[in-house]
């Protein structure tokens, strides 16, 4: 027999007797090949019940990807679902000091090979106790390469699942992140008594995003109204002051505060700021981040009143399994806009309208058919509170 296999039939027989309320640590070891940060948001709360199956136990989420440290960090930041959040490499962990290992990676078999390699003489002697099961294949991107060789936990996959379709992802600022939010506005011009909008600009893909002169008319819209100023984040700082000048002009680019290359963790903060009062963006990491963070902040007890108008615009998703009720179904805070034909009419529909066949139609119109005019006269007529801000005209 392989010696790998002698080490997999060890770990079958580990998993067997694992009991629940006996489990003291578990490790989770979350390795992908593609960032990106709205897909990890929504990755991220289906690990988080990981901590309630294992009411007992400390959990810690070791990232095998180094690079993208600088971005898991952020998102992970108090949060209560982990204890601790490492980088090491296989050779630092000790893997014995767990009671369960939950592999999320494409190097199964390499790492099944690792633990023989490492713990032989325990393996022998029948003194591995660690219990091995496998998220990968359910949660990693398809890789027809990929070798899946632990096993399923199918208990903590359905509670995974279950729980998960019905609580909406959360990201945890502190109330002292907030308040320096605040502190920076307010360095940078923001006036008590202003409200600020959050426009996000980018996107992973290009199809994803308005056309650039119905953005700019739309941003145009907002800056007419009275106390109000837009927050644009520059995270590269790419040069997006000048742009915007070429195409807002010297005066009303005076209203614009630009966010150049903060943090990411201090621009999740500004998301976060009591002066926001909309955030608007396309099918985009930050506008789920920017959920995510309201929906934590709603759950501490901030009245409907105070949480900010969250819009994010949608087009074309292409794939089978890719649609607009994954991404945006669990997301109770956002009005999520769908462009669609309807008697020969283009209208702009709220997912939260759709029953639940017509939101698995794929008859969405792509982003390049919003006008500035649908999108002000939506926000007018349907998503304006009567007590919120004053109404947005465009001439």
């Amino acid at each position: 027999m392989q010696p790998s296999n002698i080490l997999l039939e060890r770990i079958l027989e580990n998993n067997q007797q694992l009991q629940v309320e006996h489990v003291k640590k578990i490790l989770i070891i979350y390795e992908e090949k593609s960032f990106f940060i709205g897909d990890t948001c929504l990755l991220f709360n289906k690990l988080r019940y990981v901590r309630s199956f294992f009411p007992n136990a400390e959990v810690d989420i070791n990232f095998l990807n180094k690079k993208n440290m600088r971005l898991y960090r952020p998102i992970l930041e108090n949060s209560p679902n982990f204890d601790n959040i490492r980088d090491d490499e296989w050779s630092d962990i000790p893997f014995e000091d767990y009671d369960m290992l939950l592999c999320i990676t494409y190097k199964e078999l390499l790492l099944l090979n690792f633990l023989y390699e490492k713990y032989r003489h325990q393996i022998r002697n029948r003194q591995f106790h660690l219990a091995v099961f496998s998220f990968s294949e359910s949660i990693l991107a398809k890789e027809p390469t990929a070798e899946y060789l632990f096993p399923d936990y199918e208990a903590l996959r359905e509670y995974t699942v279950s729980n998960s379709s019905k609580v909406p992802c959360e990201l945890y600022i502190t109330n002292e992140e907030r308040m320096w939010a605040d502190q920076w506005l307010e360095s940078n011009g923001m006036k008590k008594g202003e409200r600020l909008c959050i426009l996000m600009d980018s996107a992973s893909e290009k199809r994803k995003l308005l056309n650039i002169d119905v953005y700019f008319d739309f941003l145009a819209g907002i800056l007419k109204q009275p106390n109000t100023k837009v927050l644009i984040f520059d995270e590269k700082n790419i040069g997006k002051e000048t742009f915007y000048s070429e195409w807002l002009g010297k005066e009303a680019v005076k209203n614009v505060i630009f966010s150049k290359q903060l943090p990411f963790r201090q621009d999740l903060a500004l998301i976060s700021s009591s002066y926001t009062k909309m955030v608007f963006g396309p099918c985009t990491g930050l506008m789920h981040c920017a959920s995510s963070i309201y929906n934590n902040l709603f759950r501490k007890g901030m009245p409907v009143a105070e949480i900010p108008l969250l819009i994010t615009y949608t087009g074309e998703y292409l794939g089978e399994r890719n649609s607009i009720n994954v991404w945006w179904g669990n997301a109770p805070l956002v009005s999520c806009l769908i462009l669609k034909e309807r008697d020969n009419r283009k209208e702009i529909v709220l997912l939260k309208d759709l029953n639940p066949e017509e939101r698995k139609k794929k008859d969405a119109l792509p982003c390049r058919e919003y006008t500035a005019g649908m999108l002000i006269n939506l926000l007018v007529t349907r998503l304006l509170k009567p007590s919120g801000p004053t109404p947005i005209s465009v001439n």
